[in-house]
């Protein structure tokens, strides 16, 4: 039987998105575009989440007046996504949950695109499949002092990842600079036992894998990593280029009770 966890909403000013709870209240949170702004290389632990598709009850959240429930982050990502992020604690978030809206236009290109896959052959599939999927547009908070050169290759650093104890996602931006003249793939590595906790599949420039799920759970406590990146050319991605690599903390906490 899990115990139920219980937090406080806290109240921020920079607020930038407004929930309706019912025909009297809301709830103002962050949007996603806002905290991506506040972590821009992560560094928050999302605890659970409220609103639609959810249904593994994991305890309440003080609004003041009255109290939410909140659950585990598990929906279909078909029919629902992450509008924004609450404050519940230091560096602790819920997410919000949505309706994707246009779903029966998504699911007509998805349609439409494997249609075209089919007519383009499996080697192109083969192709497309070293593509990380999951990477998206992503921009710093501040411009960064990046080489024009097209011969170079800007490396970004990491110090620390932060995550929620007893869970295997960490939200984390894995980037590759716009001006990149290739693709990046991440590996991270235990160094206590050197294994492989994640490896993302090829980033192209201007991108970012900005969730990402570790093959294990991470029990609480401090762990040495190794962030490995691997880089390959535009041209072939058979053809490696000079990488990096950047040793850095897991640190994995504990949520309050």
């Amino acid at each position: 039987m899990s115990i139920e966890q219980n937090y406080h909403y806290i109240k921020e000013e920079e607020y930038d998105k407004k929930l309706n709870l019912n025909k009297s209240s809301s709830l103002r949170y962050y949007s996603k575009k806002k905290i991506k702004k506040m972590y821009p290389r992560g560094g928050y632990i999302v605890v659970g989440g409220i609103g639609s598709g959810l249904i593994n009850k994991q305890g309440q959240v003080d609004l003041g007046e009255t109290k939410l429930d909140f659950y585990a982050l598990h929906y279909s990502k078909y029919q629902y996504g992450i509008e924004g992020y609450i404050a519940v604690g230091e560096n602790q978030y819920l997410a919000v949950i949505g309706k994707r809206r246009c779903r029966n236009l998504l699911i007509v290109f998805v349609a439409i695109s494997i249609a075209a896959l089919l007519v383009a052959g499996t080697m192109h599939l083969v192709k497309e499949s070293d593509i990380e999927t999951g990477a998206m547009d992503y921009t710093p908070p501040e411009q960064l002092n990046i080489v024009t050169d097209p011969n170079h290759i800007a490396i970004p650093g990491y110090k620390e990842i932060l995550m929620n104890a007893g869970t295997d996602t960490a939200y984390v931006a894995l980037w590759n600079p716009p001006n990149n003249p290739c693709y990046f793939k991440f590996t991270i590595v235990n160094l206590e036992n050197e294994k492989v906790l994640y490896q993302s599949k090829l980033i192209m420039p201007g991108k970012a894998v900005t969730e990402i799920k570790f093959n294990q759970t991470i029990a609480e406590g401090k762990y040495p990593i190794e962030i490995k990146i691997d880089t390959f050319s535009l041209d072939d991605k058979e053809v490696s280029l000079n990488g990096g690599v950047s040793k850095a903390e897991l640190i994995a906490v504990k949520s309050d009770n």
